[in-house]
């Protein structure tokens, strides 16, 4: 595999033996290489290949603007929903929930709390993928010391219902549940501005 893009010292862009665009992780992978250097596959921790159509130059770049740990926690927990799915994981799914729990982590160690309102809706109509992300949460907290609170696992919820359609398409999964996103997102918006871009 050899480099086309640096994003940071632990997030590249890479093309593999097949000639796919893949996005590799692992410490220090990008220090002092560039590209066309050979990756150092000593280094390679994770590779993801970004599914659903998804561009890997942009993938590449918000997986390198979330925190290494988060990514790693989150990759582990979807190991049995995976298993349960009996499916391969979705790059797309642990970009997607890694992107939202960090930011929920960092609006907790402000003070602010999400409103999620979809609870009882989402119990009814997906109970299974309510208590997988219960159990992600649940996870995240343990491994990371944080106190996210368990309603946390509604919107991770509505991402495993994504994932369990095998669609990369949130919106559709609103549309199915009858969901409207509204009152979460509008809160996520109100405290997103400070961050400069790092969601």
């Amino acid at each position: 595999m050899h480099v086309l893009r640096v994003f940071n010292t632990n997030v590249v862009l890479a093309r593999d033996p097949d000639g796919r665009e893949v996005v590799l992780t692992g410490r220090g992978l990008g220090f002092q290489t560039g590209p066309g250097q050979p990756v150092d596959e000593s280094k390679v921790v994770r590779v993801f290949v970004p599914d659903d159509g998804r561009n890997a130059d942009n993938f590449g770049a918000m997986l390198a603007s979330i925190a290494p740990e988060h990514v790693q926690v989150v990759d582990r927990a979807l190991a049995p929903v995976w298993a349960e799915l009996r499916r391969e994981p979705s790059s797309t799914t642990v970009l997607a929930l890694a992107d939202h729990l960090s930011f929920a982590i960092k609006r907790r160690q402000r003070g602010i709390d999400g409103v999620f309102p979809l609870r009882a809706e989402v119990a009814h109509l997906y109970p299974r993928e309510l208590h997988w992300g219960e159990s992600i949460v649940t996870a995240i907290n343990d491994e990371l010391g944080v106190d996210l609170p368990l309603e946390e696992a509604v919107p991770v919820a509505l991402h495993l219902v994504n994932a369990s359609f095998n669609s990369g398409n949130l919106a559709l999964t609103y549309r199915m549940t009858g969901c409207s996103p509204r009152s979460s997102t509008s809160s996520r918006r109100s405290t997103e501005a400070p961050w400069s871009g790092s969601r």
